[in-house]
């Protein structure tokens, strides 16, 4: 049977719950706030809402890739089936 290695759980666990809580919550609003504008025809103020909306979108990409990425860490560290079943989603 394999031992779990626990070095660097607690900070991966700190990184998950940093994406959960901070990240997440702002490519949320960030999206409902570009969602409730009316349709814009300025150039001007068109072309840096779509970049708003893109960068929004990577944010949510990248998080959820964290999120992945940590849970297959604390998988290989600590063989717990949960984070195996989420790093496999």
């Amino acid at each position: 049977m394999r031992r779990a290695d626990t070095r660097g759980v607690d900070r991966a666990i700190g990184l998950r719950a940093h994406r959960d809580e901070v990240v997440a919550p702002a490519d949320d609003k960030a999206m409902k706030i570009l969602d409730g504008f009316p349709k814009v025809t300025d150039k001007e103020l068109r072309l840096p809402l779509g970049d708003i909306r893109a960068m929004a979108h990577l944010g949510s990409y990248y998080g959820r890739k964290i999120r992945w990425v940590t849970d297959l860490a604390l998988y290989r560290k600590t063989f717990d089936a949960a984070h195996q079943a989420t790093a496999t989603k």
